[in-house]
């Protein structure tokens, strides 16, 4: 992610190319104009999906293609809202987020090309101006998997305005596989373990919290900001307190966004970096125990 603090505006993206999900988180204070017109500039083709219109609770789905209110990705990314709510302990916001869904590839680049040239080539992202919440998108086979993690950013960022690159981009990781996977990324899990056996990777929180643009992390970040939020979460009843806790401190710190997970985890759990270790390999033990059961 990016994060440019001019007047014009202040965004972040990822830019690395390798990141596995291609995808593409914004944070945008200064935007066009209303939601509701369909039509940025003057050039047809540069339309936004708005012929169509489904809302769900705070919800709101645009798009030129019939969509089924009760389609199932609807009802997993409402529930997804309740999932957040139970793990992190925050309260919802009832704030609308606005869901662009461009019906094909083709549309979705144009319209990037168009209005957002800058921008680089993902399949989804996430804006926020001073006043709405808005995720873009466009379908294809990994579109379920692209909204989860895009409407994560947005459920959270809701109720946390300002929050910390690594812990947004974690939990987004961990909220975009499905609810059943617990939180588990098997990509980022395999990745990490690789790196860690070749002795090309170490977890490191101090260095990940310093880390203030997007461009500035790499697929390792992406991963090991994961395996941080899934530790916390999952590890025992003090970790996961011990994130919710953090979380609820981060909404108060707005302005200077200076809060630090590290010195509060290194005062309950000197020896965190290890137990991330030794946490990891159980993980994927389990993990890969679990599906040799399942081929069998």
């Amino acid at each position: 992610m990016v994060r440019d603090n001019s007047t014009a505006s202040a965004h972040r993206f990822s830019v690395n190319s390798s990141h596995p999900s291609l995808r593409l988180s914004f944070i945008a204070l200064c935007l066009i104009g209303a939601i509701g017109c369909a039509r940025l500039s003057g050039s047809r083709s540069a339309e936004l999906p708005d012929r169509r219109k489904v809302t769900r609770d705070s919800l709101v789905f645009h798009t030129n293609f019939y969509f089924p209110r009760r389609h199932r990705l609807i009802e997993e990314l409402l529930a997804k809202r309740s999932n957040i709510k139970s793990i992190l302990g925050l309260t919802p916001s009832d704030e609308t987020i606005h869901i662009f869904l461009f019906q094909d590839q083709q549309k979705f680049r144009r319209f990037l090309t168009e209005q957002h040239p800058s921008f680089p080539d993902r399949r989804a992202f996430f804006l926020r101006s001073s006043t709405n919440l808005m995720v873009y998108a466009h379908w294809n086979a990994r579109v379920a998997e692209d909204l989860r993690h895009e409407v994560t950013h947005a459920y959270l960022h809701s109720v946390v305005p300002e929050v910390p690159l690594w812990l947004d981009e974690g939990i987004a990781e961990y909220f975009e596989v499905p609810t059943s996977e617990r939180g588990l990324n098997r990509d980022h899990l395999d990745y990490l373990v690789a790196e860690n056996e070749s002795g090309r990777w170490q977890p490191d929180l101090e260095r990940l919290e310093s880390l203030r643009q997007a461009g500035e992390m790499s697929q390792l970040d992406y991963a090991e900001s994961w395996l941080w939020i899934h530790f916390l979460v999952h590890r025992n009843e003090k970790t996961l307190g011990l994130l919710q806790s953090y979380l609820q401190q981060t909404q108060y710190d707005r302005v200077n966004n200076n809060l630090k997970m590290w010195p509060q985890l290194e005062k309950f759990d000197a020896d965190a970096p290890s137990n991330l270790i030794g946490y990891m390999k159980s993980l994927s033990t389990s993990t890969k125990l679990a599906s040799i059961k399942t081929s069998q």
